[in-house]
């Protein structure tokens, strides 16, 4: 899932193909029920030892590496400049775990529904920057509060 997207140019087409990688890589069980990562997580986040290690350096990789693409996608003016880019990247990782739990308890269904439905462009892709959202009690628009 992460190939493809390397192939792409730095840009917002990059971000896009990593999320609709993940969305694939989910759709189509891999591995037996769910993602590994996501399934083995939900075994060992509340213990200790070196599994639990190693799946909280493999999200902190995979959340660094998202981060890292919207950057980049900043950088080439394809999202506004003022976008928190680790508030992003921690709202993608977020709603793509999210499909994926629900694709799971509710059959595949939603993560075809969602692949699919991530053809389509969304607000604010294409040529145009991608604008950060503002909170009515934030003025100076989206920023991380913690």
């Amino acid at each position: 899932m992460v190939q493809p997207a390397r192939d792409l140019p730095p840009g917002i087409g990059r971000l896009r193909r990593l999320c609709t990688g993940w969305l694939a890589y989910s759709r189509d069980r891999v591995f037996p029920g769910s993602c590994f990562f996501y399934s083995a997580t939900a075994e060992y986040d509340a213990r200790e030892g070196k599994v639990h290690d190693m799946l909280a350096g493999a999200r902190t990789n995979w959340l660094a590496y998202v981060e890292q693409t919207a950057l980049e996608a900043r950088q080439a003016g394809e999202i506004a400049e003022g976008t928190d880019v680790s508030q992003l990247a921690f709202e993608l990782v977020a709603l793509l775990e999210m499909a994926n739990a629900e694709s799971v308890l509710h059959t595949k269904a939603l993560a075809t529904a969602c692949t699919r439905n991530s053809s389509k462009p969304a607000a604010g892709s294409g040529r145009r920057p991608v604008r950060p959202a503002r909170r009515p009690d934030d003025p100076g628009g989206y920023r991380r509060t913690h």
